[in-house]
This record gives C-alpha cells, structure tokens and sequence, in this order.
C-alpha cells in the first residue's frame, strides 16, 4: 500500500511538472501554423488511388482525387496522346486526375515582449518590457536590446538620461545642495544629507562639535552659532603654518 501511494505520489508530481513546464512555455512562444498545399503527378483517374503524397505530407483529397489535370502517356520513349494533329505535331494530353496534399508547417514566433531563439523577456517585463520608457528589439530575430526615449537610458530605459532627474516621467529635478538625491525614476527626490548637514535642500548647516574635524592638538569649541577648532592646553598656534605647537616651559 505505501509502494502504490509512492508511485501515485511520484506520476501527480511528474504530471504537475510538465503542466507547469507547458504553461510557461506556452507564454513564450506564440508559434504559427501555415499549411503548403501540393499536387502528385498525374495519372489516369482510375489509377490516381495509388498516388501517394510525399514524406510528411497527407492527402487532402478523397477518391480519385482532383480532376482535370492533363497527362502524357509514354510509350516507348516516344509521347502519344489521344488527339495527334501530323502536320503542326502538336498533341493534347489526357484528361487525368491528381491528388491534393497537404503538409502542416510551425512557424516559430515569440509572444509580444519576448526575444530570441529562447523567447526570453525583454528587459524589464514581458509585459512592460523597457519599463515602458523604449522599444524593445523582440521577436525570434530580435536582440532585447532597448531603443530608449530621449529622456531615459540604462539596460532596461530605468534611468533618467539627467542624473539629476526624478519621476516616473523624469521631469522633475533634485536641488540638494550638500546631498544624495533619490534621483531615477522609482526616486521621490529626496534629499540625503552629508554629515554636518540638514534640512529639506542640505543646505543647513549643524552647528556641533560633533560634526567638525580639527588638525591635530586642536579641540572643537561651540562659539554661539558657530564652531571653533582652539589649540588644547601648552600649544599655540603658529600664524604661518597654522598648526598648534606645543609652548616650552
């Protein structure tokens, strides 16, 4: 009982699989069907039964096939026909029958937003393929490769051509003044400030020790709106170089 359960466990997986396998494929390839039509040769309509189409081919006509079409009948490497006009020689064949064959041919094409001999997605999605900011070069010939609009670039047409630019369309524009910008077009244009910095554009400064650098045997000193590097205890500081020296006692 548990061997029966295993196996019956093992085909729904198999089955689940291959459903799964044909479904994403069949989201891929959007590959058409043309049928090529051609004839047999010739033959008296009593005999055209035995006609066969050729490989990969099937009849398309039933019993003695299409008539109407005319033949020769050869007789010892010599062409006679029912009607023999001597003087102009010129001969009407016979009334014969044909058959009609048909063969199924599958063209292979890709679905809209695939490319390759693969059928991969173009960039970005299949169903937004170059985000929507280009065209994409799909098809079963096609490269995926992004033809962007004026206003955008990258691999997938996600970048605004001005790096300062932001929005789903790029037409607004960062004014950080000591920042990053969230530039791009999944960017709100928000500013990120550099250390010592605030406000709304970066152009605030924060006045705290803790955001400024002094040389050494120097101390930060708040001086009201405003911060100070003062040499520490026993240095002066040399007017021409500008550095804090130690005072001999």
């Amino acid at each position: 009982m548990l061997i029966l359960k295993s196996r019956l466990f093992v085909t729904l997986f198999a089955f689940t699989l291959a459903w799964l396998t044909n479904s994403a494929l069949s989201k891929r390839f959007c590959n058409k069907n043309r049928i090529v039509t051609s004839y047999t040769r010739c033959r008296s309509c009593s005999s055209s039964t035995r006609l066969d189409c050729p490989v990969g081919s099937s009849k398309a006509s039933y019993g003695a096939g299409v008539r109407g079409c005319r033949y020769h009948l050869d007789v010892w490497n010599r062409r006679y026909s029912r009607y023999r006009r001597y003087r102009t020689r010129r001969y009407s064949p016979y009334v014969g029958c044909r058959h009609r064959c048909e063969k199924r041919i599958v063209d292979p094409y890709c679905c809209k937003g695939h490319w390759g001999s693969d059928c991969q997605e173009c960039p970005g999605s299949a169903n937004n393929s170059c985000n929507g900011n280009g065209n994409c070069h799909e098809g079963i010939r096609g490269t995926g490769q992004c033809t962007c609009q004026a206003k955008f670039t990258g691999t997938a047409c996600e970048e605004c051509t001005n790096l300062t630019a932001f929005g789903r369309n790029c037409s607004s524009f960062c004014d950080c003044v000591n920042g990053t910008c969230d530039s791009g077009i999944s960017g709100n244009g928000t500013c990120y400030c550099n250390t010592g910095w605030t406000g709304p554009r970066c152009d605030q400064q924060i006045i705290n020790c803790k955001y400024k650098s002094c040389k050494i045997h120097e101390k930060c000193v708040n001086m009201g709106n405003n911060t100070v590097c003062e040499c520490d205890y026993g240095f002066t500081k040399n007017l021409t170089t500008g550095l804090c020296q130690g005072t001999c006692m």
